[in-house]
């Protein structure tokens, strides 16, 4: 490591905003990740590993 520099000293860094693992909407993409419906699913599994269910992120405009 060369250097090293604190993140408010960036400038333009990019702002992110993320769905909240606390909020309705997340319990539901949780159960939809948990109870797949796609064709490669013969049965919903009825349960999901954590690392299974990528927190949604996107770029703040």
């Amino acid at each position: 490591i060369r250097a090293i520099r604190n993140g408010t000293d960036v400038p333009d860094l990019p702002a992110f905003e993320y769905l909240g693992t606390q909020s309705k909407s997340f319990a539901r993409y949780a159960d939809a990740r948990a109870n797949r419906r796609d064709v490669f699913y013969i049965q919903p599994a009825g349960g999901v590993d954590i690392c299974n269910v990528p927190v949604p992120i996107r770029r703040r405009k």
